[in-house]
């Protein structure tokens, strides 16, 4: 009896660990064809897994190479759309300069990232996510 109240408990337990790690994340992929830059730095054009965590006091955006390993980080505020159903993409702005990430919409939402506004014209460009096992 003793032997099947803790392997219960050790399955309580290791189910209780993987919940915790799996809420209030979304895990996407995008092919970005060009460089682009995001609140902590460049990247160049590639293949990424994007990532929106929850961390309870606000949510938290990588964006990591899967090829090199390399990616970006940062802080992102929620974004309301108004009840509409959006397909899940990255929002660039670009101009003469490049461009830089500027929003992610996943399948819960949309979540904008802090993005430098340059003088010069703009014009937004998007990218289609996929869900990261697809």
């Amino acid at each position: 009896m003793k032997s099947i109240a803790n392997r219960l408990f050790l399955f309580a337990a290791a189910a209780l660990s993987l919940g915790t790690a799996a809420y209030g994340q979304d895990i996407l992929t995008a092919n970005i064809p060009f460089a682009f830059r995001a609140s902590t730095g460049s990247v160049s054009a590639g293949h990424y897994t994007i990532r929106v965590e929850n961390h309870g006091s606000g949510y938290i955006t990588q964006v990591r190479d899967r090829n090199t390993g390399r990616g970006v980080i940062s802080f992102a505020n929620r974004l309301d759309n108004g009840g509409a159903a959006l397909a899940p993409h990255l929002v660039f702005r670009c101009a003469e300069t490049g461009c830089q990430l500027s929003e992610i919409w996943t399948l819960t939402g949309g979540f904008s990232v802090p993005v430098k506004h340059v003088r010069e014209p703009e014009y937004l460009t998007s990218v289609p996510l996929v869900a990261a096992g697809d």
